[in-house]
């Protein structure tokens, strides 16, 4: 994304949804006009009710909304929302900080295989 984009920030506005455990925020530097510029990674509660999709595009309303008052502006597309069940394949270091650079080079693989799970559900 063109600008300052502060991951922590969105991260607590993700978390604020009912139904949030926890959320991973990240830049992602699309190859092309239509890809997103921004991964969220939703864990979901263990007593949450809503569905997926659901839960997904909420966040994404909620980011949206928050990045429209105070931060870049983007379009909603540009922000993929995926829940996830575990947040326990994300790249840590030694004192359990999630390395979001390589996170951010695997990124867009997740959003596409993400895709195309959804195509076959």
């Amino acid at each position: 994304p063109s600008g300052n984009l502060y991951t922590l920030f969105l991260e607590e506005v993700a978390q604020q949804v009912d139904g949030v455990c926890d959320a991973v925020v990240v830049g992602v530097a699309g190859r092309t006009a239509s890809d997103p510029e921004i991964l969220v990674l939703i864990l979901a509660d263990r007593e949450a009710t809503r569905e997926s999709a659901a839960l997904s595009l909420q966040v994404t309303e909620r980011i949206y909304e928050s990045m429209m008052n105070s931060g870049p502006l983007l379009a909603k597309h540009a922000i993929a929302s995926i829940v996830v069940d575990s947040l326990a394949f994300l790249p840590v270091g030694a004192t359990g900080k999630i390395l979001k650079r390589e996170l951010r080079q695997s990124a867009l693989s997740l959003i596409r295989i993400n895709a195309e799970r959804n195509l076959m559900n």
